[in-house]
């Protein structure tokens, strides 16, 4: 299955691009927030709701991205690269290509800081204990 797109459409204030980049259906945005939450109004989309969707898009030889202006963050169905992570949840076809962009795209700004002031005060630490180590 091949995707021809080129749509824009507004979500709470958000523009939502749908293009088609070489028969990949291709949906970018500057926030993710409004976008999560329309799909939310449809109801919760467990992780097995995700696991099928994933599947049937492989299956038909299809592929959905999700992006940024600035990164990839998602890719799901025949296309998808799974890592670690989708595997741990059982979703073998689907890859997160960014974690930080991904939750840049969906967490305000406040907690993404936070998180990368943790993560680099844990870096920091890991970096320290191996110097001493050696």
């Amino acid at each position: 299955m091949r995707f021809e797109a080129d749509l824009q459409i507004e979500i709470d204030g958000t523009v939502v691009a749908v293009g088609s980049d070489d028969g990949t259906l291709v949906v970018t945005a500057s926030d993710l927030r409004p976008v999560l939450a329309s799909l939310r109004t449809y109801g919760p989309m467990p992780a097995k709701a995700l696991r099928r969707a994933a599947a049937q898009l492989d299956a038909s030889g299809a592929t959905v991205r999700v992006d940024t202006p600035s990164a990839r963050v998602l890719t799901i169905g025949r296309e998808a690269r799974p890592q670690l992570l989708t595997r741990l949840i059982g979703i073998s076809h689907m890859r997160v290509e960014s974690i930080p962009s991904a939750v840049a795209a969906i967490c305000p700004k406040k907690i993404v800081l936070i998180a990368a002031a943790i993560l680099a005060a844990a870096g920091g630490l890991a970096v320290g204990r191996l110097v001493r180590s050696s």
